[in-house]
């Protein structure tokens, strides 16, 4: 029980790493294209 829930924990935290990567990219993205 403890082991799957610190995997989930860790899969969330993953996709959030992921998520705030893909924002970062996008919005450099979006800036370089408005200059």
């Amino acid at each position: 029980m403890a082991m799957s829930k610190y995997w989930g924990d860790e899969k969330h935290e993953v996709t959030i790493l992921i998520i705030l990567i893909v924002d970062f990219l996008f919005y450099n993205k979006y800036i370089f294209s408005y200059i």
